[in-house]
């Protein structure tokens, strides 16, 4: 028979700053991070005195770092958004017990009543227009004793996040994302982790202050992590409050040797060689078109990745970088300056 041990509950609300982020630490090795943002209310039937059964659709993400030397599994893992509607209706969803990353979208009608609200239709049903505030995450699990925080933030949403994706192209990643509306929107930060525990920031993006219409972002990150890395969305406000969003994991790999120049095109006199790792120093040259060397450096790519800013200084559009080892091309890329 297992061992019983007291459940987790965090109760956390979904315009604070950790929009639902929940760690918890286990002493059997490992630790858990799950993400929850409620992104709308599907309504049922009404009956006869004005209410309805409605469920909440949410997104969650959830990372695992370490693994259980006792037990593979969670005994609960359980969700409760809670709504401020008549009666303090509330969904509760199950999570999957796996201890291994995973992402997804939950929606469960559990029947839940309460009555319309003046001025809002079944179609624009949103946790913004409906102040679904709080969010309770119960876990149940090998080493996870009891504890209890409570942070609740109230006030409308400063952004209506539509989507948020990192997509792995070739050595680089992607990432974009789209809002509905924004409400005294600062900027966004987009971070990075190996461990779902510590992240870095990647780059800042200025947000457009407030709007009501639809605004798309994009970054790509030139120098990602090898592996697999998570990536996620922070916002911040003007007043230096912020959310954060989602997680996104994207898996990198690469073989012996992978470079990479960026930008490219450029519109400077300058860009930045990335080389991985590799079991030998190398080699950088900078060709010109007619084939003649402007710049060449032996760089120490054997006991780390390589950053080498490099100038193109030399009138013209296109050049052509080399990297060389053991006296043979094993890269090549052509450089367009703007």
């Amino acid at each position: 028979m297992r061992n019983l041990l007291l459940p987790i509950f965090l109760i956390l609300s979904i315009s604070s700053s950790l929009f639902g982020q929940n760690t918890f630490t286990s002493t059997c090795g490992y630790s858990l991070t799950v993400y929850i943002k409620p992104d709308s209310i599907t309504l049922g039937s009404i009956n006869g005195g004005g209410g309805y059964s409605y469920g909440v659709r949410f997104h969650y993400d959830i990372v695992v770092n370490g693994t259980s030397n006792c037990g593979s599994n969670l005994y609960t893992f359980q969700v409760v958004i809670k709504c401020l509607l008549p009666g303090n209706s509330q969904g509760n969803y199950s999570l999957p017990k796996n201890l291994v990353n995973s992402s997804g979208t939950l929606f469960a009608n559990n029947n839940q009543q309460a009555h319309l609200s003046n001025g809002i239709a079944y179609g624009s049903a949103t946790p913004r227009n409906f102040a679904c505030n709080e969010i309770f995450v119960t876990v149940e699990g090998p080493g996870i004793s009891g504890t209890q925080i409570q942070k609740i933030i109230p006030g409308a949403l400063p952004i209506e996040l539509i989507s948020f994706d990192a997509t792995a192209n070739q050595n680089q990643v992607d990432l974009s994302w789209m809002t509905g509306s924004e409400k005294n929107n600062d900027f966004f930060t987009i971070e990075r982790t190996v461990d779902g525990i510590v992240y870095e920031e990647v780059t800042k993006i200025e947000g457009q202050g407030n709007s009501s219409s639809k605004t798309s972002y994009e970054y790509t990150d030139a120098r990602p992590l090898s592996g697999i890395s998570y990536y996620r969305l922070k916002q911040t406000d003007y007043n230096g409050e912020s959310e954060v969003f989602e997680v996104k994991s994207v898996n990198i790999e690469r073989g012996e040797l992978v470079s990479n120049v960026y930008p490219n095109p450029t519109a400077f006199n300058k860009t930045t060689v990335f080389i991985a790792q590799t079991n030998a120093n190398v080699t950088v040259n900078v060709r010109n078109i007619l084939g003649q060397i402007l710049f060449s450096k032996e760089v120490d790519s054997k006991s780390h990745d390589v950053y080498e800013e490099i100038e193109l200084t030399e009138s013209g559009q296109i050049f052509v970088v080399e990297i060389v080892k053991d006296k043979d091309i094993i890269a090549r890329h052509k450089v367009l300056k703007n």
